[in-house]
Protein backbone atom coordinates (compact mmCIF):
# COMPACT_ATOMS: atom_id res chain seq x y z
CA UNK A 1 0.00 0.00 0.00
CA UNK A 2 2.80 2.40 0.89
CA UNK A 3 4.57 1.51 -2.37
CA UNK A 4 1.36 2.14 -4.34
CA UNK A 5 0.85 5.55 -2.71
CA UNK A 6 4.48 6.43 -3.34
CA UNK A 7 4.09 5.58 -7.03
CA UNK A 8 0.87 7.61 -7.29
CA UNK A 9 2.47 10.58 -5.53
CA UNK A 10 5.56 10.39 -7.73
CA UNK A 11 3.44 10.17 -10.86
CA UNK A 12 1.35 13.12 -9.71
CA UNK A 13 4.41 15.24 -9.07
CA UNK A 14 5.83 14.28 -12.46
CA UNK A 15 2.62 15.24 -14.25
CA UNK A 16 2.46 18.50 -12.28
CA UNK A 17 6.02 19.30 -13.41
CA UNK A 18 5.26 18.25 -16.98
CA UNK A 19 2.12 20.34 -17.36
CA UNK A 20 3.13 23.29 -15.20
CA UNK A 21 2.61 26.60 -16.93
CA UNK A 22 5.08 29.25 -15.76
CA UNK A 23 3.98 32.73 -16.84
CA UNK A 24 5.59 34.01 -20.02
CA UNK A 25 6.49 37.20 -18.15
CA UNK A 26 9.11 35.19 -16.27
CA UNK A 27 11.02 34.38 -19.46
CA UNK A 28 10.73 37.93 -20.76
CA UNK A 29 12.09 39.32 -17.49
CA UNK A 30 15.06 36.96 -17.76
CA UNK A 31 15.83 38.26 -21.25
CA UNK A 32 15.45 41.88 -20.17
CA UNK A 33 17.79 41.39 -17.21
CA UNK A 34 20.65 40.91 -19.69
CA UNK A 35 20.09 44.28 -21.40
CA UNK A 36 22.32 47.17 -20.41
CA UNK A 37 20.66 50.41 -19.31
CA UNK A 38 23.85 52.46 -19.51
CA UNK A 39 22.98 54.07 -22.85
CA UNK A 40 19.49 55.24 -21.91
CA UNK A 41 18.41 58.70 -23.03
CA UNK A 42 17.32 61.39 -20.61
CA UNK A 43 15.16 64.41 -21.23
CA UNK A 44 11.78 65.42 -22.65
CA UNK A 45 10.59 64.96 -26.23
CA UNK A 46 10.17 68.37 -27.87
CA UNK A 47 8.82 69.71 -31.14
CA UNK A 48 12.41 70.24 -32.25
CA UNK A 49 13.06 66.50 -31.85
CA UNK A 50 10.39 65.63 -34.42
CA UNK A 51 10.96 68.56 -36.81
CA UNK A 52 12.85 66.38 -39.33
CA UNK A 53 9.97 63.94 -39.80
CA UNK A 54 7.34 64.31 -42.56
CA UNK A 55 4.30 66.29 -41.45
CA UNK A 56 2.08 63.18 -41.44
CA UNK A 57 4.39 61.45 -38.98
CA UNK A 58 4.85 64.59 -36.85
CA UNK A 59 1.07 64.90 -36.53
CA UNK A 60 0.77 61.22 -35.63
CA UNK A 61 3.40 61.54 -32.89
CA UNK A 62 1.49 64.51 -31.50
CA UNK A 63 -1.72 62.46 -31.56
CA UNK A 64 -0.04 59.77 -29.42
CA UNK A 65 0.68 62.46 -26.77
CA UNK A 66 4.41 61.76 -26.84
CA UNK A 67 5.49 65.42 -27.12
CA UNK A 68 6.26 66.84 -23.70
CA UNK A 69 6.79 63.34 -22.25
CA UNK A 70 10.11 61.63 -21.39
CA UNK A 71 12.20 60.35 -24.29
CA UNK A 72 11.50 56.68 -24.94
CA UNK A 73 14.17 54.09 -24.13
CA UNK A 74 11.95 51.03 -24.42
CA UNK A 75 8.34 49.91 -24.29
CA UNK A 76 6.41 46.82 -23.24
CA UNK A 77 3.08 45.45 -24.45
CA UNK A 78 0.84 42.59 -23.34
CA UNK A 79 -1.77 41.13 -25.68
CA UNK A 80 -4.45 38.48 -25.63
CA UNK A 81 -6.64 37.25 -28.45
CA UNK A 82 -6.92 34.83 -31.35
CA UNK A 83 -4.09 33.41 -33.43
CA UNK A 84 -3.81 30.96 -36.34
CA UNK A 85 -0.55 29.02 -36.52
CA UNK A 86 -0.76 28.67 -40.31
CA UNK A 87 -2.75 30.11 -43.19
CA UNK A 88 -6.13 28.39 -43.14
CA UNK A 89 -5.73 27.06 -39.60
CA UNK A 90 -8.43 27.71 -36.98
CA UNK A 91 -7.93 30.35 -34.32
CA UNK A 92 -6.58 29.43 -30.91
CA UNK A 93 -6.52 31.60 -27.79
CA UNK A 94 -3.15 33.12 -26.95
CA UNK A 95 -1.49 35.52 -24.56
CA UNK A 96 1.70 37.40 -25.32
CA UNK A 97 4.15 39.85 -23.82
CA UNK A 98 6.93 41.75 -25.50
CA UNK A 99 9.74 44.23 -25.00
CA UNK A 100 11.12 46.61 -27.64
CA UNK A 101 14.20 48.76 -27.24
CA UNK A 102 14.20 52.30 -28.56
CA UNK A 103 17.98 52.68 -28.38
CA UNK A 104 18.67 50.09 -31.06
CA UNK A 105 16.46 47.63 -32.97
CA UNK A 106 15.75 44.93 -30.41
CA UNK A 107 12.50 42.99 -30.04
CA UNK A 108 11.64 40.17 -27.63
CA UNK A 109 8.19 38.61 -28.02
CA UNK A 110 6.79 35.66 -26.01
CA UNK A 111 3.53 33.87 -26.76
CA UNK A 112 1.71 31.17 -24.83
CA UNK A 113 -1.20 28.96 -25.87
CA UNK A 114 -2.39 25.37 -25.54
CA UNK A 115 -2.27 22.60 -28.12
CA UNK A 116 -4.34 19.49 -27.28
CA UNK A 117 -4.38 20.70 -23.70
CA UNK A 118 -0.62 21.10 -23.40
CA UNK A 119 1.09 24.51 -23.08
CA UNK A 120 2.98 25.72 -26.12
CA UNK A 121 5.47 28.56 -25.71
CA UNK A 122 6.74 30.64 -28.63
CA UNK A 123 9.44 33.29 -28.92
CA UNK A 124 10.16 35.77 -31.72
CA UNK A 125 13.21 37.96 -31.50
CA UNK A 126 15.33 40.46 -33.39
CA UNK A 127 18.71 41.44 -31.97
CA UNK A 128 21.98 42.57 -33.54
CA UNK A 129 20.78 41.83 -37.05
CA UNK A 130 19.59 38.30 -36.24
CA UNK A 131 15.97 37.14 -36.39
CA UNK A 132 14.74 33.95 -34.77
CA UNK A 133 11.47 32.18 -34.02
CA UNK A 134 11.03 29.06 -31.89
CA UNK A 135 8.24 27.07 -30.30
CA UNK A 136 8.41 24.54 -27.46
CA UNK A 137 5.75 22.20 -26.20
CA UNK A 138 5.62 22.24 -22.38
CA UNK A 139 8.44 24.77 -22.82
CA UNK A 140 10.79 21.80 -23.02
CA UNK A 141 10.27 19.93 -26.29
CA UNK A 142 11.21 21.82 -29.50
CA UNK A 143 8.44 22.06 -32.10
CA UNK A 144 10.27 24.47 -34.42
CA UNK A 145 13.36 26.66 -34.35
CA UNK A 146 13.80 28.94 -37.33
CA UNK A 147 16.36 31.56 -38.31
CA UNK A 148 18.14 32.74 -41.44
CA UNK A 149 17.75 35.56 -43.94
CA UNK A 150 13.95 35.27 -44.16
CA UNK A 151 13.67 35.71 -40.41
CA UNK A 152 16.21 38.53 -40.26
CA UNK A 153 14.06 40.49 -42.71
CA UNK A 154 10.71 39.48 -41.20
CA UNK A 155 11.71 40.27 -37.63
CA UNK A 156 13.23 43.64 -38.56
CA UNK A 157 10.08 44.78 -40.37
CA UNK A 158 8.05 43.54 -37.39
CA UNK A 159 10.18 45.72 -35.10
CA UNK A 160 9.43 48.65 -37.43
CA UNK A 161 5.73 47.80 -37.31
CA UNK A 162 5.59 47.59 -33.51
CA UNK A 163 7.33 50.90 -33.03
CA UNK A 164 5.27 52.81 -35.59
CA UNK A 165 1.95 51.50 -34.26
CA UNK A 166 2.56 51.59 -30.51
CA UNK A 167 5.34 54.10 -29.88
CA UNK A 168 6.38 56.21 -32.88
CA UNK A 169 8.49 58.47 -30.64
CA UNK A 170 11.02 55.60 -30.69
CA UNK A 171 12.34 56.91 -34.00
CA UNK A 172 13.71 60.11 -32.49
CA UNK A 173 16.63 57.87 -31.47
CA UNK A 174 16.89 56.11 -34.84
CA UNK A 175 16.67 58.93 -37.41
CA UNK A 176 19.88 57.98 -39.32
CA UNK A 177 18.36 54.58 -40.09
CA UNK A 178 15.18 56.01 -41.66
CA UNK A 179 14.26 57.30 -45.10
CA UNK A 180 10.90 58.84 -45.99
CA UNK A 181 8.86 59.47 -49.11
CA UNK A 182 5.55 61.34 -49.06
CA UNK A 183 3.14 59.52 -51.38
CA UNK A 184 0.14 61.79 -50.71
CA UNK A 185 -1.42 63.79 -47.86
CA UNK A 186 -2.31 60.66 -45.89
CA UNK A 187 0.27 58.15 -47.07
CA UNK A 188 3.99 57.70 -46.44
CA UNK A 189 6.65 55.25 -47.56
CA UNK A 190 9.20 54.55 -44.83
CA UNK A 191 12.43 52.59 -45.20
CA UNK A 192 14.49 51.34 -42.27
CA UNK A 193 18.03 49.97 -42.23
CA UNK A 194 19.90 47.87 -39.70
CA UNK A 195 22.94 45.57 -39.95
CA UNK A 196 22.95 45.66 -43.73
CA UNK A 197 19.21 44.96 -44.01
CA UNK A 198 16.69 47.34 -45.52
CA UNK A 199 12.92 47.00 -45.13
CA UNK A 200 10.09 49.32 -46.09
CA UNK A 201 6.38 49.83 -45.56
CA UNK A 202 3.52 52.08 -46.60
CA UNK A 203 1.83 53.97 -43.77
CA UNK A 204 -1.78 55.12 -44.06
CA UNK A 205 -3.35 57.91 -41.96
CA UNK A 206 -6.83 59.36 -41.72
CA UNK A 207 -7.70 63.06 -41.71
CA UNK A 208 -7.39 63.13 -37.91
CA UNK A 209 -3.67 62.16 -38.25
CA UNK A 210 -4.29 58.65 -36.85
CA UNK A 211 -2.50 55.63 -38.30
CA UNK A 212 -4.97 53.26 -39.97
CA UNK A 213 -2.76 50.68 -41.68
CA UNK A 214 0.81 49.45 -42.19
CA UNK A 215 1.50 47.45 -45.38
CA UNK A 216 4.78 45.81 -46.39
CA UNK A 217 6.12 43.19 -48.78
CA UNK A 218 9.14 42.52 -46.56
CA UNK A 219 7.81 39.59 -44.57
CA UNK A 220 7.95 35.85 -45.17
CA UNK A 221 5.22 33.34 -44.42
CA UNK A 222 5.13 29.57 -44.60
CA UNK A 223 4.24 28.49 -48.12
CA UNK A 224 0.70 27.03 -47.91
CA UNK A 225 1.00 25.25 -51.30
CA UNK A 226 4.57 24.09 -50.99
CA UNK A 227 5.52 21.45 -53.50
CA UNK A 228 8.66 19.69 -54.60
CA UNK A 229 11.64 22.03 -55.02
CA UNK A 230 9.60 24.97 -53.71
CA UNK A 231 10.79 27.14 -50.81
CA UNK A 232 9.29 26.62 -47.38
CA UNK A 233 8.93 30.37 -46.83
CA UNK A 234 7.78 32.92 -49.40
CA UNK A 235 7.85 36.71 -49.35
CA UNK A 236 4.29 37.99 -49.03
CA UNK A 237 2.28 41.15 -48.63
CA UNK A 238 1.51 41.70 -44.93
CA UNK A 239 -0.77 44.29 -43.34
CA UNK A 240 -1.81 45.33 -39.83
CA UNK A 241 -5.03 47.37 -40.12
CA UNK A 242 -6.06 49.22 -36.99
CA UNK A 243 -9.51 49.78 -35.55
CA UNK A 244 -10.80 53.29 -34.94
CA UNK A 245 -10.72 52.73 -31.17
CA UNK A 246 -7.69 54.05 -29.29
CA UNK A 247 -6.99 54.26 -25.58
CA UNK A 248 -4.66 56.12 -23.24
CA UNK A 249 -2.20 53.87 -21.41
CA UNK A 250 0.82 55.16 -19.50
CA UNK A 251 -0.19 58.68 -20.64
CA UNK A 252 0.13 57.78 -24.35
CA UNK A 253 -2.40 56.87 -27.01
CA UNK A 254 -2.27 53.29 -28.29
CA UNK A 255 -4.81 51.22 -30.25
CA UNK A 256 -7.24 48.99 -28.38
CA UNK A 257 -7.03 46.24 -30.96
CA UNK A 258 -4.67 45.08 -33.69
CA UNK A 259 -4.93 42.56 -36.50
CA UNK A 260 -2.38 40.99 -38.85
CA UNK A 261 -3.14 39.62 -42.33
CA UNK A 262 -1.28 37.68 -45.00
CA UNK A 263 -2.26 38.68 -48.54
CA UNK A 264 -1.21 35.74 -50.69
CA UNK A 265 -4.72 36.17 -52.06
CA UNK A 266 -7.07 39.09 -51.55
CA UNK A 267 -8.81 40.11 -49.33
CA UNK A 268 -6.19 38.37 -47.20
CA UNK A 269 -6.16 35.90 -44.32
CA UNK A 270 -6.34 37.34 -40.81
CA UNK A 271 -4.14 35.15 -38.62
CA UNK A 272 -3.92 37.40 -35.55
CA UNK A 273 -6.60 39.44 -33.79
CA UNK A 274 -5.26 40.85 -30.53
CA UNK A 275 -6.52 43.14 -27.80
CA UNK A 276 -3.95 45.23 -25.94
CA UNK A 277 -3.99 44.37 -22.21
CA UNK A 278 -1.24 46.74 -21.10
CA UNK A 279 1.36 49.17 -22.44
CA UNK A 280 4.17 51.03 -20.71
CA UNK A 281 7.39 52.86 -21.56
CA UNK A 282 10.83 53.07 -19.93
CA UNK A 283 10.56 49.90 -17.88
CA UNK A 284 14.24 49.39 -17.05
Amino acid sequence: MILFLTIILTLGLFLFWLFRTPPIERYLEKDISNISANDHKQGILTEQDIADFPKQFRNYIRFTKAVGKPLVNNFRIAFEGDFALKIGSPFIKVKSVQYNSAIKPLRLFYLKTRIVGMPLYGRDSYADGTGQMWGRLLNSFPVFNESGEEFRISELVTYLNDAIIFCPAVFVNLKPQLQWEELDNNKLLVSFEDHGLRVSAELYFNDQHVLTNFITNDRFCENPVRGKNQPRYVRAKWSTPLSAEWQELDERMVPKRGRALWHLEEPGFCYADFQIRSFSVNNN
